[in-house]
């Protein structure tokens, strides 16, 4: 849907793919989202003249710095008795300024893949945080899948995870199977990336 010269300049951008997604936006045209070791990019549409193009955006990320972390698990199991608990601290609390329809797409992962996404935004880079993601969910013959791809970023930092959560048809979200994939980058530079 986006063309080919739009994805070439995208995966130019990027310096190559590791996530992405595109869909429709609210008109009906495609909008895409690539991560690459090189830049998060955004490809938007626009009509110029009559006709549909797009304007590409993108975050330089500094590749060497780039961390990248997976993340598995289980049907999550029965907790232990009061007493066996230990009292970890609770992590600082930072308003990060997500629309409550963003924290409850983020709300989705399991708690150490949230960690994950928000830790870097939590000393000093909480302002501005921008979010974006795509979500979907399929319902299968024996299981439901949820996909979610979903990205923060904001003056310094970059985090971005591509998840998959399968779960057996009737059964709660604590018998769920996730995998996903985490990044995590800092900024080099912001821009736009030409038309």
């Amino acid at each position: 849907m986006l063309g080919p010269d739009v994805r070439a300049r995208l995966q130019a951008q990027a310096g190559g793919i590791l996530e992405w997604w595109a869909r429709l936006d609210h008109t009906g045209r495609p909008r895409a989202v690539v991560l690459g070791p090189n830049a998060l990019c955004k490809a938007d549409p626009v009509s110029r003249g009559g006709r549909t193009d797009h304007d590409i955006t993108r975050v330089l990320l500094e590749a060497r710095a780039m961390r990248r972390k997976s993340f598995g698990s289980s049907p999550t199991p029965p907790a232990p008795p009061a007493a066996a608990r230990s009292a970890a601290p609770p992590l600082p609390t930072v308003d990060l300024g997500l629309t409550p329809e963003t924290r409850d797409v983020l709300g989705n992962f399991p708690a150490d893949v949230q960690d994950f996404l928000q830790r870097p935004f939590l000393y000093g880079d909480s302002r501005g945080v921008v979010a974006d993601w795509d979500y979907q969910e399929a319902v299968e013959f024996s299981h439901r899948e949820l996909s979610v791809l979903f990205v923060l970023s904001a003056d310094r930092n970059v985090t971005f995870a591509s998840g998959v959560r399968t779960l057996s048809r009737g059964g709660s979200p604590q018998d769920a199977h996730w995998e996903v994939e985490c990044y995590h980058a800092p900024l080099r530079g912001r821009g736009p990336a030409g038309r």
